[in-house]
């Protein structure tokens, strides 16, 4: 009589579900690169979803498909909830490197100058058309306030209320200025209509200049 046949062994991925929260290293073998190998504490085990977690020392979450796996070696016993929960908590616990001062007065600083040209960008005593003007021109060209005058490119200055007559140099002005003020001017009455286009009681329209 002939002995029975000797059960088929047991495939690598149909005993994971068995070593849940045992430290283990699986070997892959995709079918398309060469063996890899992962080592960390089996989290959890779906054969609906086919689907293994893994959780390696660094803390990242693996997930793998155990079609994938083709040898598990078991590298200790299974983790008791508790002292899990301890490694976890010494993890959060851990103690913060202290902060650079040098870095803190730095970032410090660079606030506190932000804040400054915050502040140099609000005029004072202006209307709110001035203040509108004053933030578009400062969109695409260098802009400060002169109490309630705008100086653009430090030689072009417009007074309120801010036409386009109103767009001059000092006599003593650089040989560029010229250009500045044209300059200025064109960018001063697009800047003019886009304003009185959107809001309403602002002051009488620019008055053009040959």
């Amino acid at each position: 009589m002939s002995a029975p046949p000797a059960p088929a062994p047991a495939s690598p991925s149909s005993i994971l579900s068995t070593l849940i929260n045992h430290r283990i290293r699986l070997t892959l073998s995709p079918p398309s690169s060469s063996p890899k190998v992962l080592e960390g504490t089996l989290y959890a085990y779906d054969a609906i979803s086919g689907t293994v977690v893994l959780s390696p020392a660094s803390g990242t979450y693996r997930l793998v498909k155990p079609r994938l796996v083709s040898a598990v070696e078991v590298l200790g016993p299974a983790q008791a909830q508790g002292e899990k929960e301890k490694e976890e908590e010494k993890a959060w616990d851990a103690p913060l490197r202290p902060l650079d001062p040098r870095a803190k007065e730095a970032r410090l600083r660079e606030a506190v100058r932000r804040e400054e040209e915050k502040a140099r960008r609000i005029g004072v005593g202006v209307t709110p058309f001035g203040q509108n003007l004053f933030d578009a021109l400062a969109k695409t060209l260098p802009v400060r306030w002169n109490r309630a005058s705008i100086v653009v490119l430090d030689e072009v200055t417009i007074a309120p209320p801010y036409n386009l007559e109103d767009c001059r140099i000092p006599p003593n002005a650089g040989p560029n200025a010229a250009s500045g003020l044209k300059r200025v001017r064109k960018v001063l009455e697009g800047e003019r209509a886009r304003i009185l286009a959107r809001t309403s009681g602002s002051p009488t329209p620019p008055i053009a200049l040959g």
